[in-house]
């Protein structure tokens, strides 16, 4: 990457945002915090002298699963087949006043033009995943967690940083911003929610590093 790029920190290159007289010159982000990127990224990056901004989602700090991540995991132990046909089991036993409204289609995309990498039953299942009201969602995950017999906590442990190893890439002078408190989509958040969790992010991280 240097023989082509003059890597510098994240806030640097903010001040060449229009200046054409300057070329190649670029930032390194990594996104969510995860544990990984402490263990094998942030090494290399400190090796060769390489500056980086890790964006953290500060709910993990507290033990609390990214929708998104919680999706991967339960994927990880059931095909998304099975998933989408049990929130539809749990959707018309628990909550049948939805049943209608968010049943998973297996034949046809519910949105056509997105997600089109993904099998049919698997973009169905993501798209209703981030449309339907934030507490059945949260109700169904619990259900599926139990059902996986996972603890949250313990899997935000494995798969996020904690505190301490923040704070040591802190010292070891990489920059630290915040990726959302929740991490939810923004696009399905009304504005003030959004606002909230920005400010939540942003408080926690500077009230704690």
């Amino acid at each position: 990457m240097r023989q082509k790029f003059r890597v510098v920190p994240l806030a640097e290159l903010y001040s060449y945002a229009g200046d054409e007289s300057e070329k190649g010159v670029c930032a390194i982000t990594l996104d969510d915090g995860l544990k990984d990127q402490f263990g094998n990224a942030a090494p290399i990056l400190k090796k060769y002298g390489v500056p980086a901004t890790f964006f953290v989602i500060t709910s993990t700090l507290g033990g609390e699963l990214p929708p998104a991540h919680k999706i991967h995991i339960l994927a990880s132990r059931f095909s998304y087949k099975n998933l989408a046909d049990r929130f539809d089991a749990f959707l018309y036993s628990s909550h049948p006043e939805y049943y209608k409204k968010y049943q998973i289609p297996h034949d046809q995309r519910i949105v056509p033009t997105l997600r089109l990498r993904d099998e049919v039953i698997v973009a169905n299942f993501k798209e209703i995943m981030g449309v339907i009201p934030y507490k059945l969602r949260d109700e169904f995950f619990r259900y599926m967690f139990q059902a996986a017999r996972l603890s949250e906590i313990e899997v935000c442990q494995d798969l996020f940083m904690s505190h301490g190893e923040i704070e040591n890439i802190i010292k070891d002078g990489f920059g630290v911003a915040s990726h959302s408190h929740l991490h939810y989509s923004f696009e399905t958040m009304e504005n003030s929610a959004l606002e909230n969790d920005i400010k939540t992010s942003r408080q926690f991280l500077s009230g704690e590093f």
